[in-house]
């Protein structure tokens, strides 16, 4: 597990995935997006809310993140995955 950046908030950090999962798929249209969280369902499910608002997916998924990846980041984790054309 590595640091992509640094953002200083939460809130603005939750912000910036959305936009570099955007910049990764670099104007293609998303095929899939995936949201995972450690143990903070309502957080993941308004991050989930927004991502599919501004990437607009054709598919769009929730889940936990795996006990490899909990072990490296522990409860309170959030990430944005996806999958483009």
């Amino acid at each position: 597990v590595s640091s992509l950046d640094k953002v200083r908030t939460r809130k603005r950090a939750i912000e910036h995935m959305i936009t570099v999962a955007g910049s990764r798929a670099a104007g293609k249209p998303i095929k899939r997006l995936a949201v995972i969280h450690g143990e903070t369902r309502a957080e993941a499910n308004s991050l989930l809310d927004k991502a599919v608002e501004t990437l607009q997916p054709e598919a769009h998924f929730l889940s936990y993140v795996t006990p490899v990846l909990g072990v490296h980041t522990g409860p309170g984790a959030l990430g944005v995955i996806v999958e483009w054309e």
